[in-house]
């Protein structure tokens, strides 16, 4: 039997604080831009995401991520 929980559950919740990261990706054609997710995407078992570099305008689709990202981890 499957046990259900919708409130009350902040007595079993652990908060732990963390560092944010912002992670970028250079652009693999000039350099110098930040490729940036387009919203676009090509729906396959592992997508790529379509992605245009800032300074160029270069395009290409990067597969399973999105940039640029927000990562955590503890502190």
């Amino acid at each position: 039997m499957v046990e259900w929980f919708s409130d009350a559950l902040e007595p079993l919740e652990k908060k732990t604080e963390v560092r944010t990261y912002r992670v970028a990706l250079s652009c693999p054609e000039c350099g110098e831009g930040e490729m940036v997710f387009t919203g676009m995407t090509w729906p396959t078992v592992n997508p790529g995401y379509h992605h245009k570099c800032t300074k160029c305008e270069y395009i290409c689709a990067i597969r399973g991520r999105q940039y640029p990202q927000t990562r955590t981890e503890p502190k």
